[in-house]
């Protein structure tokens, strides 16, 4: 298996490509990687804030590179037209169209996909990032009740949360979660 630069680009920058081509045939072998390239590594390169954490724009490419190589995670789906939620058929969603077409309780009924009440840090960071849910788990026991989402998730923070470029707007990436739960509350048929 071998990535062209172009490929490889997606995921890292020229200088990092140079560093792992050993033998300069501008192409990456998965021997080359394998040797080069550590997660560890690759972390510390999307950690561009260096807080340990990767979220917004730092993720993408981590989000890009698992949909390249397991398919599209199941959180991000595609934006068809979706009844209800764009009412204005903009394209954009803003924080007004969130607020009335989705109910955060109902959302996170429907998301808890176990009936426990309760979101794991694998369940939740689905959704949101380490640091989001560290700011909404006060009781620090690792798991978020639905009275903590109640608490301290309101749609101004979660649209701020993905409104990742501060223009007021989701779209393109920025929206996929949010149409993630739109559809499941759809799919569940739960009166928002």
């Amino acid at each position: 298996m071998m990535f062209t630069v172009d490929e490889a680009l997606q995921f890292i920058d020229h200088h990092y490509f140079n560093v792992l081509d050993t033998n300069h045939d501008h192409m990456l072998s998965f021997q080359e990687i394998q040797a080069g390239l550590t997660l560890a590594d690759l972390f510390a390169f999307y950690d561009s804030n260096g807080d340990g954490f990767l979220y917004g724009t730092e993720a993408d490419r981590l989000y890009a590179m698992y949909d390249a190589a397991y398919g599209p995670a199941p959180v991000r789906v595609s934006r068809q037209a979706v009844d209800g939620l764009d009412t204005n058929n903009d394209a954009h969603l803003t924080l007004s169209e969130c607020e009335a077409g989705l109910n955060l309780s109902v959302v996170a009924v429907v998301l808890d996909t176990d009936g426990d009440m309760m979101f794991t840090v694998d369940e939740a960071l689905q959704f949101i990032d380490h640091h989001y849910f560290n700011v909404l788990d006060t009781n620090h026991d690792h798991m978020l009740s639905f009275q903590e989402l109640r608490d301290g998730v309101t749609w101004a923070d979660l649209f701020s949360f993905y409104d990742r470029n501060d223009d007021g707007f989701l779209y393109g990436t920025e929206a996929d979660k949010v149409y993630f739960m739109y559809n499941e509350v759809q799919n569940a048929a739960i009166p928002n």
